[in-house]
């Protein structure tokens, strides 16, 4: 009688140990990939930017013929050092402006969520446990889950399940890479 060699339990090392290392590969390219799409600034000037961006576009002349009343003779002088002084407080607006452009709106419900620090970004992480074959990727952020599922006063901005949807079909093909004999 032939006495039958059982390889399953190799076998079924073998296939997990591939697995969790796929997974871990798996994890990180999403991490990556969540990083990657966190990391696009969403640039919309407020209405109060655009407010004073218009403001500070006040020409020379405007400013001149705001002085006008100053007339002729003694009083001139002090109407040109009004105008410079007005330059100046007009130039002073514009750079707060240009510094004002820096600042961004609240990105559009429904897409990924703007970055203003970059701090959600630099903490989306990944977790593997190779043993039971499961992968996590998050943050430990707390309005992460603001941003994921919204607020009463937020629509939500869902980063984790819209980067899922995306990039599922790449996690698809890096865990069917097939098994090296």
């Amino acid at each position: 009688m032939a006495r039958l060699k059982w390889y399953g339990d190799e076998i079924q090392a073998k296939v997990k140990a591939h697995f969790g290392v796929q997974l871990r590969v798996a994890a990180g390219a999403f991490r990556d990939y969540l990083r990657q799409q966190l990391g696009e600034r969403y640039r919309m000037p407020t209405e109060d930017a655009v407010a004073k961006r218009n403001a500070a576009n006040v020409s020379l002349r405007e400013l001149r013929q705001g002085y006008g009343h100053f007339g002729e003779g003694e009083v001139a002088g002090e109407a040109e050092m009004g105008i410079e002084r007005a330059t100046r407080r007009r130039d002073r607006a514009r750079s707060h402006v240009n510094r004002l452009r820096k600042i961004f709106a609240s990105s559009p419900p429904g897409g990924y969520p703007g970055m203003r620090t970059g701090w959600l970004r630099m903490h989306v992480q990944q977790e593997t446990d190779r043993v039971a074959l499961v992968a996590r990727v998050g943050t430990n952020v707390p309005y992460g889950r603001y941003l994921e599922f919204g607020t009463s006063k937020m629509l939500p901005r869902p980063w984790l399940s819209l980067g899922l949807r995306e990039f599922g079909p790449q996690i698809i093909a890096i865990l069917q890479t097939p098994v090296a004999k």
